[in-house]
């Protein structure tokens, strides 16, 4: 109770969990239900492409510990532990006209290059992705993403993070880093529409 009155306190416009799933059940109810009466033919595609997302983020040392997020500045640092997965797996729907209308996209990495700072539920990358492949393909454009098997997997390197971040101030400007990094959504974003560009135009020699 004590810790519900300090977020009441904080956010007069809280909304209890009880609420919320509400709020969730009946909105999913009525998307399903607009999506079954609003059916019509159409045509499907699938691809694959590339794009740097996810980046292994368990440290192992030469003593043959590991921890997440450990220093790669270490001494006793011996390389990063694991499998990365830079797939890019997509689904796109289009109209009887092979207007393209919606894409899912699937990669390995959880969408938290915004990891900690913020007091506020958010997209994350995924926002970004929308707005860029809107720019692309037309407001109109349906995003569904997904997080495939990523439990060790997170946006951030462990490894070149000075060129990294760099790079992102160079492209983005100064003062975009954390705890919001909105430069590095910006990039994932960008990333991601690449591999988009990439699959789209194949994709359709197979629908």
């Amino acid at each position: 109770t004590e810790y519900l009155d300090d977020i009441v306190a904080k956010y007069p416009d809280y909304m209890p969990t009880s609420e919320y799933t509400d709020l969730v059940v009946n909105g999913l109810v009525d998307a399903v239900c607009e999506a079954w009466d609003n059916r019509a033919e159409g045509l499907v595609g699938w691809g694959y492409s590339y794009a740097v997302v996810g980046e292994n983020r368990r440290v192992r040392y030469f003593d043959d510990h590991a921890l997440m997020y450990g220093s790669t500045a270490a001494a006793d640092f011996s390389h990063i532990e694991g499998h990365v997965d830079h797939g890019v797996y997509l689904l796109f729907t289009y109209d009887p006209e092979q207007n393209l209308t919606g894409v899912l996209v699937n990669v390995a990495s959880p969408s938290q290059a915004s990891e900690s700072g913020q007091d506020f539920v958010s997209a994350d990358f995924w926002h970004d992705v929308r707005v860029e492949l809107r720019k692309r393909y037309g407001e109109g454009l349906f995003v569904l993403p997904q997080c495939s098997a990523a439990g060790d997997q997170s946006p951030h390197r462990l490894v070149n993070t000075r060129a990294e971040q760099r790079m992102l101030a160079l492209k983005y400007g100064e003062g975009r880093g954390r705890p919001l990094n909105d430069a590095l959504r910006l990039d994932i974003a960008k990333r991601i529409a690449y591999a988009v560009d990439d699959a789209e135009p194949a994709v359709r020699k197979d629908l």
